[in-house]
């Protein structure tokens, strides 16, 4: 995922410990990591369950 856009279906198959590589909007270098913890960050009221 980068650039801020995410395949939704995908997002199941993160969890926490997971290697991550980002890249942030406007940037050229990537950033390398792993998912330390998951919250949703809108409240999107059409998307029940998250």
């Amino acid at each position: 995922m980068h650039g801020g856009k995410y395949d939704y279906p995908k997002l199941g198959r993160i969890h926490v410990g997971a290697p991550v590589r980002v890249r942030m909007i406007g940037e050229t270098r990537w950033l390398e990591g792993h998912v330390d913890s998951i919250a949703t960050a809108i409240e999107d009221r059409e998307r029940s369950g998250l």
